[in-house]
């Protein structure tokens, strides 16, 4: 835990001194670029390419990967369409993206900004990563 914090905070000072001491010097785009690598979420199991995002879980199902997207997202919010395209992308056909959507129903705000996760999503989808991570067998949900 304490490696973790140590690992963000010297991120956060390399983005800093990065930001400061190429003002003008260097494309804002490729700054910004830095800056993002810097500080996104560190877990092998995900990889973000272009905005899109990929899911390395074994026995990854479509539920399990549109909720995991929510989470990644969290707290943003994220369109109907955007999140069938990203289960679609993790090979499910739409019909399962669709149910599977369906089935997350008390999980998220479906606001009109787009869906969000609510709490008891953010806690399934941090024990389905937790339990990827271990190679432990997670608990089913009903």
């Amino acid at each position: 835990m304490d490696a973790t914090a140590a690992v963000a905070i010297c991120s956060w000072i390399v983005g800093e001194m990065l930001s400061y001491s190429q003002k003008g010097a260097v494309d804002e785009a490729k700054i910004k670029e830095l800056l993002a690598g810097l500080t996104q979420r560190k877990y092998p199991l995900i990889e973000e390419i272009d905005g899109r995002v990929y899911f390395y879980v074994p026995g990854l199902s479509a539920r399990s990967a549109a909720l995991l997207t929510l989470w990644h997202k969290h707290p943003g919010r994220m369109l109907r369409e955007d999140l069938i395209a990203v289960v679609v992308r993790h090979h499910f056909t739409r019909n399962n993206a669709n149910e599977a959507l369906t089935r997350l129903g008390r999980l998220i705000d479906d606001g009109a900004g787009g869906m969000r996760l609510l709490q008891p999503g953010l806690q399934e989808a941090e024990e389905l990563v937790r339990g990827a991570r271990t190679g432990a067998p997670r608990r089913r949900r009903r």
